[in-house]
């Protein structure tokens, strides 16, 4: 129970790898505080977090260097500078103004210089003079060490886990949308899904809370908090820029699971209307109750296989996909309704994805996964 509550809070546990985020520099800051005393500050403490989380928000090694040297750049200069001028005010002030003006007003560097900015106030409390200053622009430069070197030290250790936790996730909520919009029960759906926190928690979504007024279902809100969950989770494997080679040949192998997990949603999405023509679609194609339920099974083998990789996994039974296959073949001729036309694309069009899925599954990620 537990655990099932942890997956809920955190499926991706890109929380959890921030709070160590928040966490290890800090440690490292205070190991330096403590051992070394002088000529460390108590900064030294919370300047590593900072400078760690500044690089988190960035996707290439470029941006995250680029903005952790203009941070740490401008807060050496800056506290430099109030320790040597800290007694002739309307210079202080002057000198302040013509550096950070240009920072701040660039689109480049504004979020970090307004952080500086912010922080270097605390140094006016700090004692002034040259030998105070230097000290304090070598505890930076031992801060920019820290951080660079714990964002390499996470990165190795933490990507591949993030990228297989995402990849099951999102297998999981295309799992949750097709049962939603398929189960023969639909007094069920809200048991078994395993994702129903999303219908839940609106508030948690903040500015696509305001969005969803305009839909008239929990479907339709369903199908757009899952697109949302999609399109940020993916970022990761989407954006993200890896600097060891393991992590790069394993988004090379997941990112096309990405591609097909955003496929096979788009795919769900045609049988969004199913249980208005449910009976009429059981009398065309019989076999349609018997392919959704082994569909649903091949879903819930993918994420345990993907995630474990205890087995090889099994692909659709041929038999009955090809009798609904055939089923289909007989009422082309027939004049249908669209939405009836809508799940039958939808589906042929699922049963090929999760078959390039497995196919990946089984001979693309097992090696890798093990990594």
């Amino acid at each position: 129970m537990h655990a099932y509550r942890l997956h809920q809070l955190d499926p991706t546990y890109e929380c959890i790898i921030n709070a160590l985020k928040c966490t290890l520099p800090a440690l490292l800051g205070t190991f330096c505080w403590m051992y070394f005393r002088k000529p460390f500050t108590f900064f030294v403490i919370l300047l590593p977090v900072f400078s760690l989380l500044i690089m988190t928000v960035f996707s290439t090694y470029k941006l995250k260097l680029r903005n952790l040297l203009v941070l740490l750049s401008l807060l050496a200069v800056l506290q430099f500078l109030i320790a040597i001028l800290i007694q002739h005010y309307f210079m202080l002030i002057a000198v302040l103004f013509i550096i950070l003006l240009p920072l701040i007003a660039s689109i480049k560097y504004r979020y970090v210089s307004l952080f500086a900015a912010l922080y270097v106030t605390l140094y006016i409390e700090l004692p002034p003079g040259w030998y105070a200053g230097t000290n304090r622009v070598i505890e930076i430069i031992i801060v920019g060490m820290i951080a660079i070197v714990l964002q390499l030290f996470f990165e190795y250790c933490t990507s591949i886990f993030r990228m297989r936790a995402t990849i099951s996730y999102l297998l999981e909520l295309v799992l949750d949308a097709f049962y939603a919009f398929t189960a023969y029960d639909e007094s069920k759906i809200g048991i078994k899904i395993r994702n129903k926190y999303m219908f839940e928690r609106p508030l948690s979504f903040r500015a696509d809370f305001a969005v969803e007024k305009i839909y008239k279902s929990n479907s339709e809100k369903f199908i757009h908090r899952i697109l949302m969950e999609l399109v940020n989770r993916g970022k990761l494997i989407n954006e993200e820029e890896f600097y060891f080679k393991k992590n790069k040949d394993y988004k090379n192998c997941v990112y096309p699971m990405l591609i097909l997990c955003r496929r096979m949603f788009r795919d769900v999405t045609f049988m969004l209307r199913f249980h208005k023509h449910k009976k009429n679609i059981y009398e065309l194609l019989p076999s349609t109750k018997d392919l959704i339920e082994n569909i649903n099974c091949m879903f819930r083998d993918m994420i345990y296989t993907f995630r474990l990789d205890v087995k090889k996994l099994n692909i659709l039974k041929d038999e009955c996909t090809n009798k609904w296959l055939a089923e289909c073949d007989n009422i082309d001729s027939l004049e249908l309704e669209k939405e009836i036309l809508e799940f039958i694309y939808g589906l042929k069009c699922l049963i090929k994805d999760i078959k390039e899925l497995a196919e990946i599954i089984n001979d693309g990620c097992r090696q890798q996964n093990n990594v």
